[in-house]
């Protein structure tokens, strides 16, 4: 590994200790490649800690001025964004309270503030919920009585939201910049993975929610154990092709570390057939971020037990690919049948999940996308989420 690649895994952290201290300031002063340094922070998702820590270590001098203007400048840029968002979400969930519609905030705006707890490190494009099915139609009017206007298939979503593997809208208001998921399941993805929306029970999801904040408006948010399964299939289903996802689960674990409750989440990921998930996002944090995972073999011998195929160790270079995260899903499929159908509707899924999939409504997909959605997918020797 490259000493630059090196050093952007080691600043992808909230705190240092005093070894990581010290090994950032040594490196800082190693004459390093900072162009590379920077494609490869704004590409992982992680500009914002360089100078988080460039800042706190006080080793800026090692440093070039555009590498420490730049970093500055998007640091501040995501601050005003995230706290536009926040204020935004208090809208929304306002609004949505008012509706009698129950959110759960995923991801983004709940980990910069109350794991992060710094609103400045963790960059947020968009603000995630997640509703109950039966719920959909009220909050989309909700929503659009704040101004907001949903995507092209909003309309046979709503009025018939079948079981598919979307399971989600997007919302933006006219002209602004500001964009609301609203999922209504933990899994949202073009590859079919029905299996797993099947097995996870929202039922327990939402009956393990736990109350908290935002400025001065309450929501909810994932319980401890099923936020790091969900952050897991997430990863997965975004190939680990950003670093900070990997940072989310690892300072997950950290905020929770007293309370997290192993025998549960493992048992709750199994029951969900997501464990061979979860194993392979908590084997690559170990991997890649050095971070000691302390229930990381027990999944393992678990999963060998189970027969289910899984690669027991690959490579963190492997896993951050299309190639291995369709692999692993492939894997994942209980039954030959299963199997050859995962293929099929990959090469062929429904016209709802096309119509998400070019973000069009349902009634214009047509033969030229499927050519599209194969094409795309021989292009890059794997499938196009």
């Amino acid at each position: 590994m490259k000493q630059e690649d090196a050093f952007v895994i080691l600043m992808a952290r909230n705190k240092f200790s005093e070894s990581e201290r010290q090994l950032f300031s040594d490196l800082v002063n190693s004459n390093l490649d900072w162009e590379y340094v920077f494609e490869q922070a704004l590409q992982e998702g992680v500009v914002c800690f360089l100078r988080h820590h460039l800042r706190h270590v006080g080793v800026e001098s090692g440093v070039p001025a555009w590498a420490k203007e730049r970093a500055t400048q998007i640091y501040y840029q995501n601050v005003r964004h995230n706290c536009s968002l926040s204020q935004e979400a208090t809208s929304v969930l306002e609004v949505l309270g008012e509706e009698e519609v129950e959110a759960i905030v995923l991801k983004g705006i709940f980990l910069s503030e109350h794991i992060y707890h710094n609103i400045a490190l963790r960059p947020v494009r968009d603000l995630d919920l997640l509703i109950r099915k039966k719920d959909l139609a009220r909050a989309d009017k909700a929503l659009t009585g704040l101004g907001f206007i949903a995507c092209p298939q909003a309309r046979s979503f709503i009025s018939d939201p079948g079981s598919s593997s979307i399971n989600s809208l997007m919302y933006q208001r006219s002209g602004g910049e500001q964009v609301i998921h609203l999922h209504w399941h933990l899994i949202n993805s073009t590859w079919p993975l029905e299996l797993f929306v099947r097995a996870i029970d929202m039922d327990r999801i939402w009956y393990n929610a736990r109350a908290c904040t935002i400025g001065t408006c309450r929501f909810l948010t994932l319980a401890p154990h099923h936020l790091l399964i969900y952050l897991s299939v997430h990863a997965l289903c975004h190939y680990f092709n950003k670093l900070i996802l990997l940072v989310d689960i690892r300072e997950v674990m950290d905020a929770y570390q007293e309370s997290l409750d192993w025998d549960l989440l493992i048992a709750e990921a199994d029951g969900f057939l997501c464990l061979p998930a979860v194993y392979y996002a908590l084997y690559l944090t170990s991997r890649l971020l050095k971070k000691s995972v302390s229930r990381l073999e027990d999944i393992a011998s678990i999963l060998k037990k189970s027969g289910s195929g899984f690669v027991l160790q690959p490579t963190s270079e492997s896993m951050r690919s299309y190639g291995f995260c369709y692999k692993a899903f492939f894997l994942m499929q209980d039954s030959i049948t299963c199997k050859t159908g995962f293929i099929y509707r990959t090469l062929f899924p429904s016209r709802y999940v096309m119509a998400h999939n070019f973000n069009i409504s349902s009634s214009e997909v047509n033969f030229v996308h499927y050519a599209k959605r194969i094409a795309s997918q021989f292009a890059c020797g794997m499938p196009h989420r």
